[in-house]
């Protein structure tokens, strides 16, 4: 559960790529009792997306199912979620969390250069909360690799839906919200394409499947 809301929470919003790409985001938040510092590699092959938060866990969605499948490495183990289940479980969290509330953004005029990607910064509020878009047109790549996970994360990713809603043109390069655990900053650091094994998107051969658990509130 928490690696899905997190998946939710930082996968950057983005029609479907044809060709193999691997995005690196590092997320960073300050403040609060335990600091996070973590690069995410995200890779789109096809239909499959992996995505790899850290070398213990790796996570493959199927993104015209919205299947997911988790690799738990130390314990070669892997468990399945189906995508009617992820729904449900976001479908709940909304509406405990009811509508976000969000202000009109406004460009700055500011200017910078992010890892080499030429961005233009918007501001605006989201739930009282302020939010700092650096956007860019220099990423197509990107933008098309990760709209259909975009998509599965529906209402669920907030940053996504939001500059959908307002019709931003551009790729979120970084994204820094201010929440109540501290500053919270995701910035993409590499957009490359190229060949990805077909093997890094099923379940390595010595792993044993195990069984999801019970999702509280919902039927199985």
């Amino acid at each position: 559960m928490k690696i899905l809301a997190l998946l939710a929470a930082i996968i950057l919003p983005v029609s479907l790529v044809r060709a193999d790409i691997t995005i690196v985001q590092n997320v960073k938040q300050e403040g609060g009792a335990n600091g996070v510092d973590i690069n995410m590699t995200i890779k789109v092959k096809d239909q499959k997306a992996r995505i790899d938060v850290n070398p213990e866990i790796s996570t493959i969605v199927d993104l015209a199912s919205g299947d997911s499948l988790s690799l738990f490495h130390s314990r070669k183990a892997a468990m399945r979620l189906p995508g009617a289940t992820i729904k449900a479980m976001q479908a709940k969290v909304q509406q405990q969390q009811g509508e976000l509330k969000a202000d009109i953004p406004k460009a700055t005029g500011r200017k910078e250069t992010i890892n080499g990607f030429a961005c233009e910064e918007y501001v605006t509020t989201v739930d009282g909360r302020k939010v700092e878009l650096w956007l860019t047109k220099d990423a197509p790549d990107a933008q098309k690799a990760l709209s259909q996970l975009s998509a599965l994360s529906g209402k669920a990713d907030p940053i996504s839906t939001f500059i959908e809603k307002n019709q931003l043109s551009g790729f979120p390069v970084r994204t820094v919200v201010e929440t109540p655990m501290g500053k919270v900053t995701t910035t993409v650091v590499t957009v490359k394409p190229g060949e990805i094994d077909a093997t890094q998107f099923t379940i390595p051969s010595e792993y044993k499947e195990m069984q999801a658990p019970a999702m509280p509130g919902l039927s199985q």
